[in-house]
């Protein structure tokens, strides 16, 4: 969506936020997961759609760890639903030791606002999972700035909110990453497509970070190799990705890891 500010047209991006936690080498963390669309309502209803496709009322509340859809049926009610987050602007997610969610969702705060003035967003609004924190206006200091523009500021119950269950998912599958990467006997998988003649089942983690590797804000960088070949670096580190946490540099190494990659295409 974009909006006319100061006589000027400029993107404007809807931020939803949700919460989940996990013990990383037995020390609690919070996650944030945050998803930000340019068009929520179109999405809103997406989500409904991928509800009935599923013969699921557009009610009935979609949270990570639910198993009334289960099979077959779950994985193609993931895949519709990752269409869905497949559509947004961008992705964040903010990993912090302890269970200080206010802290969590101040650092969150400050990189949607560094997103939106490195991207030319000029206005934003961000929606909250009722509860995470005490109260919404206390993040209100972080957004006084004529740009980009706060529009709103607000905290939902999820199940009133069709965006909000979205980024319940997304935290979910973002914990499940962290901790099947880390070694937990976590044997979920989901079938990768490649193309119609071609696909293959890999780790459940590992699927969610390559869909969401497109996603989380990063920098990217590109050349040519030798061969001819050209390669892409994205890392979304200190970016889409921010973790402060004094676990081992090896754990803070291997969950790095996951938010960094770089693709190779023959010219």
């Amino acid at each position: 969506m974009s909006v006319t500010i100061n006589g000027r047209s400029s993107d404007c991006i809807s931020f939803f936020v949700d919460e989940t936690f996990l013990q990383i080498e037995n020390k609690p963390h919070v996650l944030l997961a945050c998803l930000g669309f340019r068009s929520p309502i179109k999405a809103a209803i997406e989500v409904i759609e991928a509800k009935g496709q599923a013969d699921l009322n557009p009610d009935y509340e979609l949270k990570w760890g639910k198993r009334d859809v289960q099979g077959k049926a779950r994985d193609e009610l993931t895949k519709t639903l990752f269409e869905v987050v497949g559509s947004a602007a961008t992705a964040f997610i903010v990993l912090v030791e302890g269970s200080d969610k206010q802290e969590a969702a101040e650092i969150l705060v400050r990189q949607i606002l560094d997103f939106c003035k490195k991207n030319d967003v000029g206005a934003y609004s961000i929606t909250l999972d009722s509860g995470l924190v005490k109260r919404v206006d206390s993040l209100a200091p972080l957004c006084r700035h004529h740009e980009p523009c706060c529009l709103g500021l607000q905290s939902h119950d999820s199940s009133s909110d069709q965006i909000v269950q979205l980024t319940d998912i997304f935290a979910g599958f973002a914990r499940y990453a962290i901790r099947q990467e880390l070694g937990e006997p976590l044997t979920g998988t989901m079938k990768l497509d490649i193309d119609p003649d071609f696909d293959f089942d890999i780790p459940l983690g590992r699927w969610f970070i390559v869909e969401a590797q497109s996603l989380l804000w990063a920098s990217t960088e590109s050349g040519v190799c030798d061969d001819g070949d050209t390669w892409t670096e994205e890392d979304s580190n200190g970016l889409g990705f921010v973790m402060q946490s004094s676990v081992s540099a090896a754990t803070r190494q291997k969950i790095r890891g996951m938010m960094y990659s770089v693709s190779y295409s023959s010219s």
